[in-house]
């Protein structure tokens, strides 16, 4: 499991999962956002990396036009509170 804190991690540990496919073979990930379930094994490819966006989980209200920035990792009740 890898989780990441910022995009700039996400987009590390995808560039290097996505390179290690160039010489060996393909390696499988999948992407975990904060409301899946935490149980080992429970993602759509076996023996794969999970990546969990649980760590990214800011919401950020916007007043003036009424909008929210909801990063993947959060979960409806502290966006409902935000």
């Amino acid at each position: 499991i890898v989780q990441p804190r910022s995009a700039q991690e996400v987009s590390l540990t995808l560039s290097t999962l996505v390179d290690s496919n160039d010489d060996s073979p393909q390696c499988q990930f999948a992407v975990r956002s904060g409301g899946h379930s935490t149980v080992l094994g429970s993602t759509n490819a076996d023996y794969a990396v999970t990546i969990d966006l649980s760590m990214l989980n800011r919401t950020v209200y916007h007043p003036e036009s009424s909008t929210a920035s909801v990063q993947p990792g959060a979960r409806w009740k502290s966006v409902y509170k935000a």
